[in-house]
């Protein structure tokens, strides 16, 4: 019989289930009723979270539509460190089929041990995805990603850009047409699990919807493999530092070609980055032109109706131009010739000649209208401007500069598309790479042309005509550029030959040679430019070869037809370009004076040679001061310029009754003076001078004694003397 105790026992287990039964059951309804909604968000916060799906990128195509940049899937590599590090020898195995670093790779995991996920590479190659899953090693995944390709390697990669490993782009046409080219991301709802891999969406999903837009450029593949091949050729064969080549449609502005050396891979831009070779020079890099720019000068003065191609120009048979103290000379010396002849034998004292009956404002305002001193608008990132001073801030010296291509900046493009405009009957067509974008369902829409200069008239017609028939002279046998001609085709152009500032001082070239062919119908404007090419620098030897190469091909590749009266002679010697034209600008015909071009190859191009302008750094000693001819420049005076030797030299008036000067004077020691006493000395005795290093003056060339009025002398300073 159950005794009192028993029962008492069991009504307290029985209260005490019945207490837990009801806190259970209270805890039940909290978690399932009052909290339900919280619990609900913090467990789908863990396993299915909103889910980024980035579309396909969409194409960079040529304008045949040859793909440029595309998108394809690899694997990428993936671990749980947590559970690779379990395994004996498992990182290393994993390096070595990945070709890494296997100490790399195993401190990198020790970082990340506290991480249930950490990339190991992405985007590998089917051959090292192949070794990875081969290993079957615990907690390594491989999953499937989007990875750029550039099919064309290192061509027009700085033209294209590249893309970064999340499909962004970060240079180029991949970056100015990242908003086309990404497409629209996709948001969705999925389940991932512990590691972050992800399991289930939520619906189907239709990635070609939100796909990006393919951008169709103006690029030929053709003609930028030609034109880089040939491009990398001369700067190879002239140890250069770099160069660039633009081939240019004339009636469209369409850019055929863009090349710059060095160049990389844009799926390796690591490596681009680290040598520099990333950019695209045609835009970013400004130089000062030289000769080529000789072309605008020459233009807008015949637009304005102040010279004629026939008339005479006193180009001072070798006898520097003296502006002020500054001497401009030629280094080839040139008599009294007409005006074309300045044009073609590229004389820099006639071209300042010719540049005063213009003025300082109207060239200022014809450079403007050549584009000169404005971005072109191509529409990739980077491109610079140029630098074009006010006329309020132009000297007579720098007037004179830029005359000839001295002392202004421009880049490479700029010039292109300004000899583009002489091409185009005076009509400026600015230059256009992207064509239209092309949507996945294949419908194209057309971009506009770029705001700017496009369609604005430069020079007149006639002017332009006349140009053109001027600068075929160029390739001729009294031209700078003989090996710029094209058989069968008349090539008009210029070649440039231009000191480069280094170091605050003009210690290098660049060699370039703009060409327009045919000239009798203009088709295609040509500029190679190569930087500091050595130890022959002169556009016509360097530059113009390269020309010749990328116009022979292009004018075949486009079936362009052939004049035959500029195909070439055939001479004892082999191949001559005997199709240039006359001093007349008339063609001449076949075999026409075959022994005079065979003579002017044997040769060479010694006689003809782009000289810098100025001289003065290049200058090395005294020189009779019987060869110093005073100008008069703008509102200014003429100098007096008298040799001490000989009372009756010839004396220019406009000094009034001031004492003449005297043309040799005494170099002072500057050995010992600071730089602000050498500069005043320097200046007191009417010498100009070149300063090297900083502190006390320790040495200078030459040394102290007489000297022409004008003449340099580089002074070495030294801290401490």
């Amino acid at each position: 019989m159950i005794n009192r105790w028993i029962r008492l026992r069991i009504f307290i287990c029985a209260a005490l289930l019945g207490l837990c039964a009801v806190k259970v059951a209270r805890r039940a309804y909290h978690l399932q009723v009052e909290k339900s909604e919280e619990l609900r968000a913090r467990g789908e916060e863990q396993s299915l979270r909103e889910i980024e799906l980035l579309p396909e990128r969409g194409r960079i195509l040529d304008v045949e539509g040859n793909e440029l940049a595309g998108s394809a899937q690899f694997d990428s590599v993936s671990c749980n460190p947590r559970v690779l590090l379990r395994v004996p020898g498992g990182p290393a195995r994993l390096a070595h089929a990945l070709g890494m670093d296997p100490k790399l790779l195993l401190r990198t995991l020790e970082g990340a041990r506290r991480r249930p996920f950490a990339w190991v590479r992405r985007t590998v190659s089917p051959d090292d995805s192949a070794r990875v899953k081969a290993l079957e090693l615990p907690g390594v995944h491989l999953r499937k990603e989007p990875k750029r390709i550039y099919p064309r390697d290192e061509i027009a990669a700085t033209v294209i850009g590249h893309a970064n490993v999340d499909g962004k782009g970060v240079d180029g046409v991949e970056k100015a047409f990242d908003s086309y080219l990404r497409g629209t991301p996709m948001t969705l709802m999925g389940v991932k699990d512990g590691t972050g891999r992800r399991m289930l969406f939520e619906g189907l999903v239709d990635r070609k919807s939100s796909a990006g837009k393919h951008v169709q450029l103006s690029l030929d593949s053709y003609l930028s493999h030609v034109t880089h091949k040939a491009l990398s050729d001369a700067v190879i064969k002239h140890r250069a530092q770099g160069g660039v080549a633009i081939v240019m449609d004339v009636p469209t502005g369409g850019i055929y070609a863009m090349a710059s050396v060095p160049s990389y891979h844009p799926e390796n831009p690591g490596a681009g980055v680290a040598r520099g070779a990333t950019r695209n020079r045609a835009i970013t890099d400004m130089l000062e032109p030289g000769s080529t720019f000789k072309t605008f000068t020459l233009a807008a003065t015949l637009d304005a109706g102040l010279v004629r191609p026939g008339e005479l120009v006193d180009c001072q048979n070798g006898r520097p131009l003296m502006i002020g103290n500054t001497r401009i000379r030629d280094l080839h010396p040139e008599d009294v010739i007409t005006a074309e002849k300045v044009f073609q034998r590229s004389s820099n004292i006639g071209t300042v000649k010719i540049a005063r009956k213009l003025g300082k404002q109207r060239l200022y305002d014809a450079l403007v209208r050549f584009g000169v001193g404005r971005k072109v608008g191509v529409g990739l990132p980077g491109e610079m401007a140029g630098v074009l001073r006010p006329t309020s801030k132009w000297g007579e010296v720098h007037f004179a500069n830029i005359a000839f291509g001295q002392g202004i900046q421009v880049t490479p493009l700029q010039m292109v598309a300004g000899f583009g405009a002489i091409a185009n009957g005076g009509i400026y067509k600015q230059p256009r790479l992207a064509l239209r974008i092309i949507g996945p369902d294949k419908k194209a829409t057309e971009l506009p042309a770029p705001d700017g200069l496009d369609g604005r008239r430069v020079i007149s017609p006639e002017t332009a005509r006349t140009m053109l028939s001027i600068m075929k002279g160029v390739t001729g046998v009294d031209g700078t550029a003989r090996q710029a001609a094209v058989d069968g085709y008349a090539v008009a152009g210029k070649t440039g030959t231009a000191q480069k500032v280094k170091n605050g001082r003009y210690a290098a070239w660049i060699a370039s040679f703009i060409g327009i062919v045919p000239a009798d119908k203009p088709r295609l404007v040509i500029g190679v430019f190569v930087d500091e090419p050595e130890p022959e620098h002169r556009g016509g030897m360097v530059a113009a070869p390269a020309f010749r190469e990328i116009a022979t091909a292009a004018v075949q590749f486009l079936g362009l037809p052939p004049n035959q009266a500029y195909a070439f002679a055939k001479t004892g010697d082999g191949t001559q370009p005997g199709g240039s034209p006359s001093p007349g600008g008339e063609p001449q015909s076949p075999g026409r004076e075959p022994q005079t071009l065979a003579k002017a190859s044997r040769a060479g191009d010694q006689a003809l040679v782009e000289g810098p302008g100025s001289d003065q750094p290049l200058w090395a000693g005294p020189e009779s001061a019987d060869d110093v001819m005073p100008v008069l420049g703008e509102a200014e005076e003429a100098l007096v310029l008298v040799d001490s030797r000989d009372p009756q030299s010839p004396r220019v008036d406009g000094a009034g009754d001031e004492p003449a000067q005297p043309a040799v004077i005494s170099v002072p020691s500057f050995v010992g003076m600071s730089i602000a006493e050498a500069i005043r000395a320097a200046a007191d005795a009417g010498l100009e001078v070149a300063l090297e290093g900083s502190g006390t003056a320790v040495a200078q060339t030459p040394p102290p004694g007489p000297l022409r009025r004008g003449s340099l002398c580089r002074i070495s300073f030294r801290p401490g003397g």
